[in-house]
């Protein structure tokens, strides 16, 4: 039993929260609930009550149901609020959605199939349909730019091998014949060169942007050129299950470049903090920053930045650096902020 500034007395099953009172006062309060004073004491949402407690409940108009709330109620009615608010509110993000997935396939020419939309559920790590429309629906997800040829890989290699050996004959004997690209040999393992002129034997892909000193592996596309992909990279998975004999074993070369690298660091928000990030950051190395972004929510911050480096050590050292400092949690390389 539990009571409300008012005094009003509410009964509730044993490890009621916060949010179990917002949703049975009413379910606009659930909806909105950001947090809430037990006994005069601000808690989160997932506080959980004892008996005799004061509840206050406190709201915001920009605050929305979140799908993990779910995991803060104890009585079924709530849960049951939720959800169908939950629903309410998704259902306009998920036609959004799809409205982006089947403008995808138009523009591409490709007509939706079970093999398709499984296609698209394995290489973005989804289980169903509604959770990759409402992830592309919110802007937390977008298709991967390689994902029109991991859909139509056979139509590519096929176009290709009836295309090779006509080119190759119209080639011999003829003076303005472009050079012929040098053989790559699977069998051994390829030199990864980059000339003084940035020219490079290899391409680097835009799905997981490896760095030198990545564990990294070796495709050979269509037009013989060798491109780039980190082990863990969805898309590498994909090209060495389907294309297992075209991958091969890449060496990084030894001289040094520099590289777009993307760190994300997470921590507990405090006065000062951007600060001491910021005065790191330039007095401890000589960096070339392009981008940071830094956010707090509820006492929790989020900090996004993108460098140039020239190999995985580096990046390593920066985050080793970031963690030193008061606050920070959790820091991490990404492939893309």
């Amino acid at each position: 039993m539990v009571f409300t500034p008012k005094g009003e007395l509410l009964t509730l099953p044993n490890n009621a929260t916060v949010l179990d009172v917002a949703f049975e006062l009413h379910s606009e309060i659930g909806m909105h609930c950001i947090a809430g004073k037990v006994n005069h004491k601000l808690v989160p949402l997932s506080h959980k009550l004892r008996s005799g407690d004061q509840v206050e409940v406190l709201t915001s108009q920009s605050q929305t149901p979140k799908a993990e709330w779910v995991n803060f109620l104890a009585t079924a009615k709530a849960r049951t609020r939720l959800r169908q608010l939950m629903r309410k509110e998704m259902l306009p993000i998920i036609e959004r959605g799809r409205e982006i997935y089947e403008s995808y396939l138009a523009e591409h020419g490709i007509e939706d199939s079970n093999h398709v939309i499984t296609k698209f559920l394995g290489t973005m790590h989804m289980e169903n349909r509604e959770e990759l429309f409402l992830s592309l629906g919110k802007n937390e997800a977008t298709i991967p730019s390689y994902m029109n040829k991991v859909l139509r890989p056979a139509q590519a290699s096929l176009i290709s091998k009836i295309l090779r050996p006509l080119t190759g004959k119209r080639g011999q004997g003829s003076a303005d014949t472009a050079p012929v690209k040098q053989t790559v040999n699977m069998k051994e393992t390829y030199k990864l060169v980059t000339s003084d002129n940035g020219a490079s034997n290899y391409k680097m892909c835009d799905c997981c942007h490896p760095i030198p000193g990545d564990d990294v592996m070796g495709w050979v596309n269509d037009d013989g050129d060798v491109e780039l992909h980190a082990q863990n990279c969805p898309r590498a998975s994909v090209l060495k299950a389907s294309f297992g004999k075209r991958v091969i074993a890449v060496e990084w070369p030894s001289q040094k470049n520099t590289f777009r690298a993307n760190v994300r660091i997470e921590g507990i928000d405090r006065q000062g903090i951007l600060m001491d990030i910021i005065q790191m950051l330039s007095q401890n190395m000589s960096l070339d920053l392009r981008k940071l972004d830094i956010e707090a929510d509820q006492g929790v911050f989020h900090c996004e930045l993108a460098l140039k480096v020239s190999d995985t050590k580096e990046v390593t050292d920066i985050c080793s650096k970031l963690k030193q400092i008061k606050g920070v949690k959790r820091t991490a390389r990404v492939s893309q902020v």
